[in-house]
């Protein structure tokens, strides 16, 4: 938040379209491919007159670039996905992202949902390259007692999104503030210990799976020649196994 996203978003666009009419453009040095196309979903606000929430004129306007964009597209895209349940705009930012690499646009894709890194990044061929806006944290005992946005552009991800932090810029109250905080380190607590618990419980699965196969194989070395011995029951086997990876991890909860 405060880093300048938008900002670098729209800076994009200006650029391009000053470079395509042969007009100069504010660099030392630029080499801009020619577009055929120039999409932005960037800001939100309802259309009351119509009866579309802000969400529906994002989807919408999403649906416009999908259907219209092509290779030679620019395609700038700001916080697709906002406007719901966080799952919900994780998946459509995902689902949005994939197509977008598919049809190989040019795009620029600003957001918060820095899982979808790893979430598409395997779809997209390695074709996602992520970035972030500086910010400088100046810590005092071991808390960030003050941020500077310098409005670089880095490589890599962001460690956060400082919303908190521009909450407090923005004059809410300190105790309401101070509340927040609490609030996400509870919640990026629960987060993790979660993440945790699942990975214990497909190790878990896993063992007791290889367990079962292991057990298979020492019946087959002991069994005599190469006739499988009556006592194996191979459709057994199959069927324990299937249970003990189709387990949802409901008995733990």
């Amino acid at each position: 938040n405060m880093g300048g996203k938008s900002t670098f978003l729209r800076q994009n666009a200006h650029l391009v379209v000053l470079a395509q009419m042969g007009s100069f453009v504010p660099a030392k040095f630029a080499r801009v491919g020619l577009v055929d196309k120039l999409f932005c979903r960037v800001g939100s606000a309802d259309d009351l007159a119509a009866d579309k929430s802000t969400f529906m004129v994002e989807m919408q306007e999403t649906s416009t670039i999908l259907t219209q964009a092509t290779s030679r597209s620019l395609v700038l895209m700001d916080e697709v996905g906002r406007g719901t349940a966080v799952n919900d705009g994780v998946a459509i930012a995902g689902a949005v992202l994939e197509a977008l690499c598919a049809k190989q646009s040019r795009t620029l894709f600003a957001t918060h949902f820095t899982a979808l890194s790893d979430l598409v990044g395997a779809t997209c061929n390695g074709e996602l390259q992520p970035y972030r806006m500086e910010v400088l944290e100046h810590q005092v005992g071991g808390k960030t007692k003050h941020l500077v946005f310098s409005h670089r552009v880095v490589e890599g991800l962001a460690a956060q999104s400082y919303g908190v932090n521009t909450a407090a810029l923005a004059g809410c109250p300190p105790s309401v503030v101070a509340r927040a905080s609490e609030l996400l380190s509870e919640l990026t607590h629960e987060t993790t210990v979660g993440r945790h618990t699942d990975i214990n419980d497909v190790e878990s699965r896993l063992q007791r799976a290889l367990a079962v196969l292991g057990s298979l194989d020492s019946q087959l070395v002991s069994s005599e020649g190469n006739e499988m011995r009556h006592s194996i029951d191979p459709h057994q086997i199959l069927d324990e196994l299937r249970q003990i990876l189709n387990e949802n991890g409901e008995e733990r909860r």
